[in-house]
């Protein structure tokens, strides 16, 4: 973490992980005598007390034995063993998250108070996560284009990016409307407090959006939940790819080494998709008409 190859936020994961886990269960055993575990993970459920009849779920169980897979990994780099013991294969339901429209985006920041709606606007607008637009600075914004270069993670102003990646991305004219006009370049763009101004926290942006969309349920009689990060940056992805935006334009904005991982965050409605493209040539075909 001090070397910055580890988010600050995934410390804390990974002490849970081996005081729960992995020194119950291997205890002193000797690494280079560790060839199988299958074992481990066939008794990993039943290792953590938890609320009466609540199931470990398969993605924490994988994510446990995840962290295991890069320990050895790095005990083989390093030439402690020479050879990874055989982990078993997860195989996890694919994940279908809820996406909101534009128009239910923009009921949820008016059900938003004034003073907090610039980043909520600029989260539903522009897709990033929610920590990089926290950690934006005035260095970060230069006329409409955004870099994303830092992010906070366990609220640690961190250096990077998650994907280690700098991003520049085009400003919208919703969110442009709104960033400050005269900014210094170490202070940042969104603040809170009447007094001491201070950056936004997840847990705090998370805290005003359930408040916000419990207003919304309660206004417009309905019962929608959905998170933060699925109302914001996997709502921006399906709206931009069902709009016709290529994958790989997608890729790049969101800074996605892999395309699998935009795939996850942006899902191609077939029949929207096809219903937009017949859109399209509707309006070519009246353009055509009018010339």
């Amino acid at each position: 973490m001090d070397r910055g190859l580890r988010a600050p936020g995934y410390v804390p994961k990974l002490m849970t992980y081996i005081s729960n886990y992995y020194e119950p269960y291997f205890g002193s055993q000797d690494v280079r005598e560790i060839f199988n575990c299958r074992d481990f993970f066939n008794k990993l459920p039943a290792m953590k007390i938890r609320k009466k009849d609540e199931p470990m779920a398969l993605k924490y169980q994988k994510n446990i034995l995840d962290a295991l897979t890069g320990f050895f990994n790095y005990l083989k780099e390093e030439r402690v063993i020479y050879e990874t013991p055989v982990m078993p294969k997860i195989q996890i339901p694919e994940y279908e998250p809820q996406i909101t429209s534009r128009e239910v985006q923009e009921e949820i920041l008016n059900c938003i108070d004034l003073a907090h709606r610039p980043i909520f606007t600029f989260l539903f607008y522009q897709g990033c996560r929610p920590g990089e637009a926290c950690a934006l600075q005035g260095d970060c914004i230069t006329d409409d284009v955004v870099t994303y270069k830092r992010t906070f993670s366990a609220r640690k102003l961190v250096e990077r990016t998650k994907t280690k990646q700098v991003r520049h991305n085009l400003i919208f004219p919703e969110p442009m409307k709104l960033l400050p006009k005269h900014i210094f370049a170490k202070q940042y763009v969104f603040t809170h407090g009447k007094t001491t101004k201070r950056p936004y926290s997840n847990d705090f942006l998370n805290d005003i959006f359930r408040r916000a969309l419990k207003k919304f349920n309660e206004k417009h009689d309905s019962n929608i939940n959905i998170t933060l990060y699925e109302a914001t940056k996997h709502s921006f992805g399906t709206q931009l790819i069902n709009q016709g935006v290529p994958e790989h334009l997608l890729q790049k904005w969101f800074g996605h080494t892999k395309s699998e991982m935009t795939a996850k965050y942006a899902k191609l409605k077939v029949v929207e998709a096809f219903r937009n493209l017949q859109h399209i040539t509707e309006i070519h075909k009246k353009i055509s008409q009018d010339s």
